[in-house]
This record gives structure tokens, C-alpha cells and sequence, in this order.
């Protein structure tokens, strides 16, 4: 073999490895979780919690937003919205909805981070619960989701995640937001269930997430991380307190129907992840080693799987130069990596109801990365270093008619 040839077969091996991490998540989806409260533990009585929705010119859905998780809350429990450098009436519209509701103004510290940071803050003297529930102002927790997140921290006495999906845009889906959905459906479903049979750890994905006052105390919210939640979750985890997935809670939001938006919201998430992934994974290489705890070199691992996109794109390329180099063995080696992510993708979206999910995404697949081929582009010549908010539209979220009252930006409560 040429020089050539072992480059492109060392290159082939090297992509293996996430896609190896993949499948066996996929498949390890399929076993039964572990343990877990039963469902007399859902109804049994519990210490008060509160609802902390970091919100951003939201009054458009932070009203409906409340509703429906005032259908779940226990009279003990409260909902706390952080308006955080609000140009709108969200805090007014939170109040008239039910919800307390605190206002922040600080232009130079923006992101969600900063915000959760002003929630425990207040919180820490207006009666500190014994458990906080943190939802985005645009998510609906469906039916049972508070009380099974609720009794997963009773049960383990640990940080909580539920499973956070994306539903299409109404109105007028198309491939792209269908292509979308189905990718975070395989990172916050599909692969969490795997990593979670397997005895990993779970990564926070930002919404629907549950914490013992105590955890919450052990780790620094002031942060301007891209995907701040990922970067919580982790910092949890090497402080003692490790994120569990609790699989009967489901948390929905839907995708931007523009697709500048969309686009905008992608490069957020996925420079975020990648700069996360650089970053944090030799910290939790030398945490596992140090610590002998192979669960953290997995947890590395999981984290290091880049957005599937993109490592279709990394196959795509390595797959045509070792067509063209004549490197067969190489060729060999990725097309049984792409055959097998294929199959089974297919085997773990099927619980969830999507088992063509992947046959169809297989086809709108191109005009996908073509669509994301200038995120990945930009994270080499110009990243994305600040948070910017997902805009909402009225007509993406229906929410009730609010009366908008005026009110001073200051700590309120109704």
C-alpha cells in the first residue's frame, strides 16, 4: 500500500469510531432503562417545585407556554419567568398568566446562562424550593411530564432530563425541517435512550430539565457557552451530580419556519456543540482516567459525534478520494459505516414511530447539506462566538389574547 492508502484507510477507521458510537446507541435504545420510579411514585406527594422559564421578547407564546404547565403544576408548585433584556411585555404578559415573573437588563451579559443565573439568584430569597424544573418559553410539556420528572429526582436524587423533541413547522413542512426534526430526534431520543441503557450519563439538551436545589448550587451559571446547557450538564457531572434521562417525560417544541431563522439557530447549536466537544472532551478523558471511571471516556465519546450532516459529509468525501485513489479496503470500510448507520438509524427510530424516518431523510439528504454545508464552513473561517435568540412569529405559536399591561423592570410577583 501507498502512503495514500493508509492516510485514507487511517481516515476511514477514524470515522468508524462515531459512527460506531452511533449504532451502538441506536441499538442499546431498544433495551428496557435500567431502573426508575414506578407509576405509583408520579401521584405520590412531593415537596413544592418551581417552573424557571428563561424568556426573551417572548409574549407571543410565553402565555400559552404558562397554561400548559399550570394544567400540571400541584397548588404547592410555581412557575418563575426570568424576562431577560426584554424589548416587549413579557413579564406583564407572564404576570396576567399567573406565572411571577423578574425582569433583567444587562445588554452586555446576554444568553440564556445569564439568565437561569438571575432565576436561582431570586429564588434563593423567595422561598428556595427543594426542586427546580427548567422549561424554554416556547416548549410544551405534554401530559404527566412534570410529575415524571418530579419523582425521577425524588427517586435518584439527581439532575433529570426528559426527552426534547422538535416538531416540523405548521402550516408547511418541507424536506428540510423534516430532515431536521428526524436528526433531533436521533440525539435527543434514540441515542440519549442508548447512552442511557448503556450506564452513560445524560446530556442536558436545554429544555425539560430537573434539579435538586442542591445540584443547582454546586455549578456557575454565568456563562456565554453557545449550547449553555450541554456545558451544564457536564459541569455537573464533574462536580458529583450526574444527569439522568427520564424517558416518561416528552417535551415538544417545534422548528423555525424561516429558513434564515432556521439556519441562525443550526449555526448556534452545532458551532456551540463542536467548540463544546473540543473543549470538554479531554477534560472528561483525564477526569475518567484519574478517576478510573470508564463511563466518563464514554460520555467523551458521545459527545465527540459530530451532527450526523456533517459526518455524512466527512464519509461522502473520504468515500469519493478513496474511489479515486483506488483505495479499496478504505472504500470497503465506509461503505459498511454508512450501510450500518443507515440500518440502524431505521431500528432505534422506530419506537418512536418514525421508522422511515431515515428512508425518507435519505432522500432530501443532499439538499440538506448543501443547505448546512455553510455552517460547518463558517465554524472554520468566522464561528460563532454569541448567543443569539431564535426569533418566534405569532403565526408559529398560538397563543392566547393577553392584555398588555405596563409594568416597571423590576422582581414582580401575582
Amino acid at each position: 500500500m501507498e502512503l495514500i492508502d493508509y492516510l485514507l484507510f487511517a481516515a476511514a477507521i477514524l470515522l468508524s469510531i462515531p459512527v460506531g458510537v452511533v449504532c451502538a446507541e441506536c441499538l442499546a435504545s431498544l433495551l428496557p432503562r435500567r431502573s426508575g420510579p414506578g407509576k405509583g411514585d408520579l401521584s405520590a406527594p412531593r415537596a413544592a417545585l418551581v417552573v424557571l422559564i428563561p424568556a426573551h421578547d417572548e409574549e407571543s407564546c410565553i402565555a400559552a407556554t404558562i397554561e400548559g404547565v399550570r394544567a400540571q403544576l400541584r397548588p404547592s408548585d410555581r412557575i418563575l419567568v426570568v424576562a431577560d433584556n426584554c424589548t416587549d411585555q413579557t413579564a406583564a404578559v407572564a404576570i396576567a398568566a399567573g406565572a411571577q415573573a423578574v425582569s433583567r437588563n444587562d445588554p452586555s451579559h446576554r444568553g440564556k446562562g445569564f439568565a437561569l443565573a438571575c432565576g436561582i439568584e431570586y429564588l434563593k430569597t423567595h422561598k428556595p424550593p427543594r426542586m427546580v424544573l427548567m422549561l424554554d418559553a416556547d416548549c410544551t410539556p405534554q401530559k404527566g411530564t412534570i410529575d415524571a420528572l418530579a419523582a425521577y429526582v425524588n427517586f435518584t436524587g439527581l439532575p433529570a432530563q426528559g426527552i426534547y423533541l422538535l416538531d416540523q413547522p405548521a402550516g408547511n413542512p418541507c424536506s428540510r425541517s423534516a430532515v431536521s426534526s428526524m436528526a433531533f430526534m436521533v440525539r435527543n431520543g434514540v441515542r440519549a435512550r442508548g447512552a442511557d441503557r448503556l450506564g452513560l450519563p445524560c446530556v442536558l439538551t436545554g429544555s425539560g430539565m430537573a434539579f435538586p436545589w442542591d445540584a443547582l448550587q454546586a455549578v456557575n451559571f454565568q456563562g456565554d457557552n453557545l449550547v449553555e446547557d450541554m456545558q451544564l450538564g457536564l459541569d455537573l457531572l464533574l462536580a458529583g451530580w450526574s444527569a439522568q434521562l427520564c424517558d416518561d417525560a416528552l417535551i415538544l417544541g417545534r422548528l423555525p419556519r424561516d429558513k434564515s431563522v432556521a439556519r441562525a439557530q443550526r449555526t448556534r447549536w452545532e458551532h456551540g456543540h463542536l467548540l463544546t466537544a473540543l473543549s470538554q472532551a479531554p477534560r472528561l478523558v483525564r477526569a475518567g482516567l484519574k478517576k478510573k471511571k470508564l463511563r466518563l471516556i464514554g460520555l467523551a465519546l458521545d459527545i465527540c459525534v459530530p451532527p450526523l450532516s456533517l459526518l455524512v459529509i466527512l464519509i461522502a468525501v473520504t468515500l469519493a478520494a478513496s474511489m479515486a485513489g483506488g483505495s479499496w479496503v478504505a472504500v470497503k470500510v465506509l461503505i459498511t459505516a454508512i450501510a450500518s448507520l443507515f440500518v440502524c438509524l431505521t431500528i432505534g427510530c422506530a419506537p418512536f414511530g418514525r421508522a422511515l424516518s431515515p428512508a425518507i431523510s435519505l432522500v432530501s439528504l443532499p439538499l440538506y447539506i448543501l443547505w448546512k454545508a455553510p455552517i460547518y464552513l463558517g465554524f472554520i473561517l468566522k464561528r460563532q462566538k454569541e448567543w443569539v435568540r431564535t426569533s418566534r412569529t405569532a403565526a408559529s405559536i398560538e397563543a392566547p389574547q393577553t392584555q398588555k399591561n405596563s409594568s416597571e423592570n423590576v422582581p414582580t410577583t401575582v
